[in-house]
Formats: structure tokens, C-alpha cells, sequence
């Protein structure tokens, strides 16, 4: 195999070892390997910085944002992280959100109040004790059943209701069913419904329990992918599952709440990334071939028919008469082009002109006898 940061440029044959080259520039391989190929560097995404460069060792480290938490980790390096949560008005901040985790709200009790940003709930101020009077009550805890509102406490909603009017002195709550696309699914004092949530393929989900007056819409994960964030029944985000790497197998099917999980070939076996489980490389010989290219972790021996010596020899001979009767062939052709040329030119020098006539006598002398 090659080192970690290198990669296999020539595989090994009967005589000759592998021959390794360095990993190119944003490429690496952080174990010894026989891979053509170094893995590409990853970058930070949003809500994640570098931690650790990427190196011809090793992959980029990313750790979270200041008031980000890491969601999905992975060998050491954060992969997703979301923004801390925020607690509500009434609710206090139990633990603070770290690196790793999102803050922990909890609710305030009866006589204590907190605006979302107190470490701790406070209580009440007693307007008396200071020798001030009390100009406006502090909110009250009212029923189980029952929500505050202008210093009374009314009848709650039904789930998949909302407020049309408060209650009074004389008369009740008055409660009306939640319009299309908006759901209330608790007991409630509110004056509107909540908007229904959308299953958005791009955050990898789809609709498992279409949205009803008195529920939300509940998302599940698309095929391929896993629910990384969760909501009560429903899924908020959802990645796609990893994809083994040639030279690895498929040790742990991802589910819809769990990623893929990868393990490397050992030698003498291979995988295109896709297996269960690795394969051992085939034996030529035993199939009567020879091995023309020796195997690696993510790819099979390949081999081919072997000829008998006798066939290679008598076709290399087969060749070198060819060339030899071509050669002489074309030579003879010469040769006789040669003479022919020069016999043309003998005939040529030999010859006599003859004149041509132009049609006209002319006169001669009368013969004396």
C-alpha cells in the first residue's frame, strides 16, 4: 500500500513494486491505501469555521460558530451546526448552550418571571415592602385550563381553535375553528393559529401526515436520507446518507435516522464503494487466464487468455517473413522499373525524325537523258 498523503500512480507487478506519488493540492489520504485517487479536501459550511487546514494527512477540521452548536460530527470535524435556540418570554436559560449542545430552556414558576434571558427566574418585586404602590400586576398563573389575559383568567380554546373573544365578567371565551393551512394543537388563549410547516425538498424531506386544524404537518426524511433534527413526530432536516468510498464497504445500511456506516477492504480484497461486504479478487489461473492487471482495494484482478509459446513464436516469424518478401518484392519492382526507363531512352536516342509534309509539290527538274 501507499502512505497516508499518498496515492498509487503504477500498480505493483510480477517485477516491479507499487509506485506512489504524493497527494495533488486540496486532495489528501489520511490512511495507507491503494487508491488512483486522493479524496478531495471539505470545506467549512455555514455556521462552521476551520478548525485545522486540510493537509495531504488529513481532511479539513470545521468546529461551530460562536452561538452555533454541532449537529452531525464526523471524525473529529463538524460537519452541521445550527444557532443556538432562544428561550421565551416566562422561560429561563437552565443551560447554556456550548459547541456541542443547544441551550436548555425551563418554565418559571408561579410568582417569578424571567424575559428569555435570566439564568435564573425573579421573583415578583412586593411594591409594598418598598412603600410604593402597585400600579400594574405581575403575571398571574391562572388554571390549568385557563390563560391570562387583561387580569382574568378565561377558558382556554380546544386544540384546532383560536380566540375570537376574550372572555369578560359576564360572558365566556369565544372559540373559532382554525382557517385552512394553520393548525393549533394544544389548549390555547391565542388570538391566531400557526401557519402549517412545509416538508421543503431542499432540506431533504417530504409530507409523512398531511396538516389538519389540530396538528402540524409531520415531515419524514427522503429516500437516501437521514433525519438530523427533530421536532416532536416530525423531522426538520434531514442529509443525505454517506456514500462509501471505492476501496470500502457498506458495513451498516443507513436508515431514516441514521447514516451510512463504511469499513475499508482488507488485502486481497476489494469494493467499488457499493458492496456489503468486500470481495476477493479472482484468481486467473484457476479460470485458465492470466493476469494482465493486478487488483486493488476498490477494483478486481483483470485477466485474459494466455497463448501457447509455439502460436506467439510462429506469429512473430509469420511477421518478419512478411516484411522480408514485402522488402525484396518492392526492390525487384524497382529494378525493372530502372531497366525499363532506361531501354525507353535507347530507342529514343536512335530514332530518326521525319518531317511532315505540308501538302505542296515542289517542282523539280526535268530528267536528262
Amino acid at each position: 500500500m501507499c502512505a497516508p498523503g499518498n496515492r498509487v500512480l503504477w500498480h505493483c507487478t510480477v517485477d516491479t513494486s507499487t509506485t506512489c506519488v504524493s497527494c495533488s493540492a486540496s486532495t489528501y489520504t489520511d490512511e495507507p491505501n491503494g487508491l488512483e485517487m486522493c479524496f478531495s479536501c471539505s470545506t467549512c459550511d455555514a455556521g462552521l469555521r476551520i478548525q485545522k487546514a486540510c493537509t495531504r494527512l488529513s481532511n479539513t477540521i470545521c468546529e461551530p460558530l460562536k452561538g452555533f452548536y454541532c449537529m452531525v460530527r464526523e471524525k473529529g470535524s463538524c460537519k452541521l451546526a445550527a444557532k443556538h435556540s432562544q428561550c421565551k418570554p416566562g422561560e429561563y436559560i437552565q443551560q447554556r448552550g456550548t459547541a456541542s449542545t443547544d441551550i436548555v430552556c425551563d418554565e418559571c414558576t408561579n410568582g417569578t418571571y424571567s424575559d428569555g434571558t435570566f439564568t435564573a427566574c425573579q421573583p415578583h418585586t412586593i411594591c409594598q415592602s418598598m412603600g410604593r404602590k402597585q400600579t400594574e400586576a405581575g403575571t398571574t398563573a391562572c388554571a390549568r385550563a385557563e390563560y391570562e389575559i387583561n387580569k382574568e383568567c378565561c377558558p382556554m380554546c380546544a386544540p384546532g381553535n383560536h380566540v375570537y373573544w376574550h372572555c369578560t365578567v359576564d360572558t365566556s371565551t369565544t372559540c373559532v375553528p382554525c382557517p385552512a393551512l394553520t393548525y393549533i394543537d394544544e389548549p390555547n388563549g391565542l388570538d391566531k393559529c400557526f401557519p402549517c410547516s412545509v416538508c421543503d425538498v431542499e432540506l431533504g424531506l417530504r409530507i409523512k401526515k398531511a396538516c389538519s386544524r389540530s396538528g402540524d404537518i409531520v415531515c419524514e426524511p427522503l429516500n437516501r436520507f437521514y433525519c438530523i433534527e427533530k421536532k416532536k413526530d416530525s423531522c426538520r432536516f434531514a442529509v443525505k446518507h454517506s456514500e462509501c468510498h471505492p476501496g470500502q464497504y457498506v458495513k451498516q445500511t443507513g436508515t431514516a435516522f441514521s447514516d451510512t456506516v463504511c469499513g475499508n477492504c482488507t488485502a486481497g480484497t476489494y469494493s467499488n464503494g457499493s458492496f456489503t461486504a468486500c470481495r476477493p479478487h479472482s484468481n486467473c489461473e484457476i479460470e485458465g487466464l492470466k493476469e494482465i492487471k493486478p487488483g486493488t482495494m476498490s477494483s478486481d484482478v483483470e485477466c485474459g487468455k494466455s497463448f501457447p509459446i509455439i502460436i506467439i513464436v510462429g506469429v512473430i516469424v509469420g511477421v518478419i517473413v512478411f516484411v522480408l518478401v514485402t522488402a525484396v518484392g518492392i526492390k525487384i519492382y524497382y529494378k525493372l522499373k530502372q531497366k525499363r526507363q532506361a531501354s525507353d531512352r535507347s530507342i529514343s536516342y536512335y530514332s530518326v525524325p521525319i518531317q511532315e509534309s505540308d501538302g505542296q509539290c515542289e517542282p523539280t527538274s526535268p530528267d536528262i537523258t
